[in-house]
């Protein structure tokens, strides 16, 4: 068995602290490492050096100090739960975070924490979701249940609207729109502007291709919602992001007048407030809208400054949309050297969007088996500490009854 130091724990204390954000996740797994093999105040003190840096820097909402003399399962979980904590904020370490989560969620279960096991599943099920792996999403938040049977309105209101959010990427608008409408009635009474707007404002997007005039109803109430909060700053940015999407419900009617009203206003705000995922995205709306109603000219000049944006924050959805677009137009104008151009600048995008997909697809099957290969050492380990602790027992049983004789 591997002996570490103090020494060695304090070098990963101090590399957390100035090291870029791969080596710190290194430093992590180096110092669970320490956790999982190591006995006594060592290990208490890589817990420690995980648990604190994790709230530090926000990953975990309490900072608890374990002892040598804490019962076992709680410190296995307090270190699982900073551990899922750290590694959900990373796309590459979701599933890592997953398997921490699940570690912590298992103690909960066995000592029967009803609100803490709802936490968890919660947690669970929104790496899942950002990992696109819907089907186990649903599954695990389904902890809805006990949120209802509980009173807690606020909590449910909230993950009933990430239900909603996760059939909507799912691309399942009916099973969106029922829990969309489920928080907007728990969330109604709550008087909380600005999540009543949002809730209004997830309903209008759903609708958006189904009803529109229904879609335009709830984003007018929305946006009167907006008028009601009272942080100024929060007010005029909540007002932005649903005047776009008011902006989109007009293009669905074929208001491009009004349309190009919520676009500008929207662009407006964004560029005052210097947001450029929001400037770049807006002005593809409106190049798009542009396009719709013939004016090819303004079309081109605002995607060509959206893909301006896009291109030096590599903001590839949009360079892909914009690129396509600038392509159909210049074809439709005139087949040239432009429209070859954009045709293949499009074609090279999408076939980056798809290897970068496919290496995380990779990615994540490998940090599965690096995953499983690591409890495997360790429950080796953990089995030689045993049979080394037999083996010393017998010897003493062997040595006194030698004695006793």
């Amino acid at each position: 068995m591997r002996l570490y130091s103090t020494y060695y724990i304090t070098f990963c204390a101090l590399l957390l602290l100035f090291a870029p954000q791969h080596i710190q996740a290194q430093n992590i797994d180096s110092l669970y490492g320490v956790f999982s093999t190591s006995r006594g105040q060592v290990r208490i003190d890589a817990a420690n050096e995980i648990v604190k840096y994790c709230y530090e820097n926000e990953y975990v909402d309490s900072l608890i100090m374990l002892k040598t003399t804490d019962e076992e399962g709680f410190i296995h979980v307090t270190v699982h739960d900073a551990m899922g904590g750290y590694f959900m904020y990373e796309k590459e370490n979701y599933l890592k975070s997953i398997d921490f989560l699940k570690l912590s969620l298992a103690y909960y279960e066995a000592t029967r924490n009803a609100e803490l096991v709802n936490l968890q599943k919660n947690n669970i099920g929104s790496n899942y979701a950002r990992l696109g792996d819907y089907e186990n999403a649903v599954a695990y938040m389904a902890c809805y249940e006990w949120e209802k049977s509980a009173g807690d309105s606020i909590a449910l209101s909230s993950t009933l609207s990430d239900l909603g959010a996760i059939y909507s990427q799912w691309q399942k608008p009916e099973m969106a729109i029922r829990f969309f409408e489920e928080a907007e009635m728990v969330e109604r009474p709550l008087n909380r502007p600005l999540q009543y707007a949002n809730r209004l404002a997830h309903l209008a997007r759903e609708y958006l291709n189904i009803d529109a005039p229904k879609a335009l109803q709830y984003i007018r109430e929305a946006l009167q919602y907006d008028e009601k909060i009272e942080s100024q700053a929060l007010k005029e940015g909540r007002m932005a992001v649903h005047t776009c999407t008011m902006g989109d419900v007009y293009y669905e009617l074929n208001d491009l007048e009004n349309a190009t009203d919520c676009y500008r206003k929207a662009l407006d705000f964004f560029e005052k407030q210097e947001r450029p995922y929001y400037v770049a995205n807006t002005l593809f709306l409106l190049g798009r809208m542009q396009k719709k109603a013939n004016r090819y000219g303004d079309a081109i000049a605002t995607l060509r400054r959206c893909e301006k944006i896009a291109d030096e924050n590599q903001y590839l959805r949009i360079q892909l949309d914009a690129s396509l677009l600038l392509s159909e137009i210049y074809s439709y104008l005139e087949p040239d050297a432009m429209s070859y151009y954009y045709s293949r600048k499009y074609n090279t995008i999408r076939d980056s969007i798809f290897r970068e997909t496919t290496q995380q697809q990779i990615n994540d099957f490998q940090v599965k088996y690096d995953t499983q290969q690591k409890e495997i050492e360790i429950l080796r380990q953990q089995s030689e500490i045993d049979r080394y602790r037999t083996g010393r027992l017998l010897i003493s049983e062997v040595s006194l009854r030698r004695y006793c004789c």
